[in-house]
């Protein structure tokens, strides 16, 4: 399924300060630690512990850099949390999206954002920033991945089907 979501049935006095729609993205098909299912989970968690009451969980699989247009989760979730008066909570904003021009249109239109993930409340020009290093970073990762180069979990890079001797890996330790 490429988007989905599960609009909770609320009483109408209930929408108010205090109520969330939960936003999640996962890129690809692979298996991955940041799954829409456990950010859906540590965003219920986040919730729970804030005393927030969720008004629906929103998610789509597809690249950041596609817009609200094409990313139906997202759509759902921003036009239920502006019906309602609610913020959308995302883990980070990179899941929200990687494209600046994206990302200020949804901050434009006056929607709210939360990321829990970031632990500080962050002003618009800060999201856009933010924004920024999230856009740069989508391309470089596609930059790598056409030249074929992959980056560990702890950011090293390295070539596809490559293989370095001994004495070459000793001289790029050494140099």
């Amino acid at each position: 399924m490429k988007s989905g979501w599960n609009i909770r049935e609320v009483e109408v006095e209930l929408f108010a300060e205090g109520h969330v729609c939960l936003y999640a993205r996962v890129s690809t098909q692979r298996r991955e630690a940041d799954t829409i299912d456990t950010q859906l989970q540590e965003l219920e968690r986040w919730a729970q512990d804030k005393r927030l009451s969720v008004l629906g969980t929103f998610w789509d699989r597809c690249s950041g850099r596609k817009g609200a247009e094409v990313r139906d989760g997202l759509a759902k979730a921003i036009e239920t949390a502006n019906k309602f008066g609610a913020k959308v909570v995302c883990v980070e904003l990179s899941r929200l999206s990687r494209s600046v021009k994206d990302t200020a249109e949804m901050l434009d239109a006056g929607t709210q954002f939360v990321f829990t993930r970031d632990g500080v409340q962050m002003t618009k020009e800060m999201l856009l920033v933010k924004s920024l290093f999230a856009q740069m970073e989508a391309e470089a990762t596609s930059r790598r991945v056409k030249a074929g180069v992959v980056v560990d979990g702890a950011g090293f890079s390295s070539w596809l089907s490559v293989e370095v001797s001994h004495e070459v890996s000793e001289c790029f330790i050494l140099c």
